[in-house]
């Protein structure tokens, strides 16, 4: 009778203990109980800063390379209510055009850390709203963002101190990724723009003069150096890419398009040249 008491005894502890631990969960809010494992920041924080960053990336990409403001509306060429950046560009008939952005990735950098620090610094904030039993103590943000091949690199430094019940925690990097073409896509704008700038507009080779270009992606054509860029040529040597033209109106307005040639992506980007002029009828602004 004795063994079979204290195995009652043990029986009935052991319920209590399973009942303790369910309602332990249930009501961990109201205790003032948090799991450790949800609360680390770095996932809450790369989550965030994803959403925040892949918006404005995808803005700069659908608008060819220029982030658009509101009150940089002359940088862009609109058509049929489509906007594109204006990269290289004249206002002078059979003149060639100047790249409006010769140094556009460090522009783009620059941009979007100027526009991304605040809403990167807000994601701190909402990890602590998101956790109003935890004691966060947060240092100034230090943000730096890097486009690269592939991918922007961004790093982010901030001190924080989670204080929960007795133990304090102290994370400080919460560096992180994104991958993006956006890198490739302004680099294979410079190399057309380059091409664009880089020819005088219906140069004469009869002349007997050298040709107005060393750019290995010009088209050269008898009697005169068509500024278009060689399309062929940049599909032979960036095979994961993908090139279109439009010219508009025979004026010299042109939209390039380069495309990934993967099939998990559809993703394009599309910039405007304006560029040896021939007629200014259907050009806004001034033209000569």
């Amino acid at each position: 009778m004795e063994k079979r008491g204290q195995v009652t005894i043990f029986i009935i502890v052991g319920i209590l203990i399973v009942v303790g631990i369910i309602l332990v969960f249930i009501f961990q809010n109201d205790l003032g109980i948090t799991n450790k494992g949800n609360t680390n920041p770095n996932a809450f924080i790369e989550n965030c800063v994803h959403e925040v960053v892949n918006p404005m990336v995808g803005s700069i990409i659908s608008t060819g390379g220029v982030y658009y403001t509101g009150t940089n509306k002359d940088e862009f060429l609109e058509i049929n209510g489509t906007s594109f950046s204006i990269l290289c560009n004249t206002n002078k008939t059979k003149t060639t055009c100047i790249s409006s952005h010769p140094l556009v990735i460090t522009e783009v950098e620059r941009i979007m850390a100027l526009n991304l620090k605040s809403k990167i610094d807000s994601c701190f904030n909402q990890y602590k709203n998101k956790f109003p039993n935890l004691q966060v103590t947060g240092g100034v943000l230090d943000f730096n963002l890097k486009l690269q091949k592939g991918f922007i690199s961004i790093k982010i430094r901030k001190p924080l101190t989670i204080l929960s019940g007795e133990e304090s925690t102290y994370f400080e990097n919460f560096d992180t990724t994104i991958n993006s073409n956006l890198f490739d896509f302004l680099s294979l704008a410079n190399i057309i723009v380059n091409t664009e700038s880089s020819c005088i507009c219906q140069y004469s080779l009869s002349s007997g003069m050298a040709e107005p270009t060393n750019d290995p992606f010009a088209t050269v054509i008898p009697g005169i150096v068509n500024c278009d860029a060689d399309l062929t040529k940049l599909a032979s040597s960036y095979p994961s890419y993908s090139f279109y033209r439009a010219t508009l109106n025979n004026s010299g307005q042109k939209v390039y398009t380069i495309g990934v040639n993967e099939a998990y992506s559809s993703e394009e980007f599309s910039f405007a040249v304006i560029n040896c002029l021939t007629d200014c009828s259907n050009i806004s602004g001034s033209c000569k």
